[in-house]
């Protein structure tokens, strides 16, 4: 406070003030080393909720599976639009997981917005099934729910005591989607027509997957060289070559989309064996 300046405070909330003071003061919570204490366990990185828009045309309920299907702005903020799960391998959009309100069903003139959870592990709405930790969760195409299966991209932690049909799964990496190991058949520059314009994109035999997707293995996918470095060699010279890809959405370069448009979740190159020609 700067010479000559004060402020003035009520004697009732002075007396409160000096009270609640004297009160940490006595319980050792001014000391320096237990405020550096405090501070270091603060988080130093907290994962922001995503906001949504519901464009399913029906109530979504708490804890509901959702995915992704773009992204629209209004009044200034950037909005996720989502709708039910209309696949389990996020080929039409990743999944979020609406938060602890309901998001009423929109109308002609007012649309409904919400707020996903933010974390690796969230709630969700089970279809039906036991909650045994480790087990591989799905979304339920056409539904709000998840569902068991050997193959799904979410790992289940257990029940909730919220209700019955709540659950807590983990998602995000680690969970399912993982990373592959593939060899190169071929590659080509992706057209303007494609979310992918303008960048090289490889056709490769998968050999290697998470276990919980061991079906993937001898498959052929598409993966995208987002950073322009990775297939920056001639289709002859990357052949045959390995490398290792993690499933992503991206900003559409595609001409014409809206600005803020998410691309497909895809298979995104990470990396490769190096070449003679390196």
């Amino acid at each position: 406070m700067a010479k000559n300046e004060y402020a003035v405070f009520p004697v009732a909330v002075a007396k409160e003030m000096l009270r609640v003071y004297r009160q940490l003061q006595a319980s050792g919570l001014l000391g320096r080393d237990t405020i550096e204490s405090i501070v270091r366990r603060v988080p130093r990185s907290v994962e922001t909720p995503v906001f949504f828009r519901n464009d399913s045309g029906e109530e979504v309920p708490r804890y509901a599976c959702m995915q992704v299907t773009g992204t629209v702005e209004s009044g200034g903020q950037n909005f996720c639009t989502i709708d039910k799960p209309a696949d389990t391998d996020a080929s039409s959009g990743e999944y979020l997981f609406n938060g602890h309100e309901v998001v009423p069903a929109p109308t002609d003139s007012d649309a409904k917005y919400g707020t996903s959870q933010g974390g690796r592990l969230v709630r969700a709405i089970k279809a039906s099934g036991t909650s045994t930790a480790g087990d591989k969760w799905n979304p339920v195409v056409g539904d709000w729910t998840i569902e068991k299966a050997d193959s799904g991209r979410f790992v289940m932690a257990g029940d909730n005591d919220i209700a019955p049909n709540i659950a807590r799964v983990f998602i995000g990496d680690g969970t399912g989607a993982g990373s592959i190991e593939y060899e190169i058949i071929s590659t080509s520059t992706a057209g303007s027509s494609s979310p992918y314009n303008g960048l090289k994109v490889a056709s490769v035999t998968i050999k290697g997957a998470p276990c919980s997707r061991s079906s993937l293995i001898g498959t052929t996918v598409d993966v995208v060289d987002h950073s322009g470095c990775i297939f920056d060699l001639t289709s002859g010279q990357l052949a045959n070559v390995w490398g290792w890809a993690s499933e992503r959405v991206f900003v559409s370069l595609q001409s014409g989309v809206p600005a803020g448009t998410l691309t497909p979740c895809h298979w995104s190159a990470d990396n490769r064996c190096c070449t003679g020609a390196d």
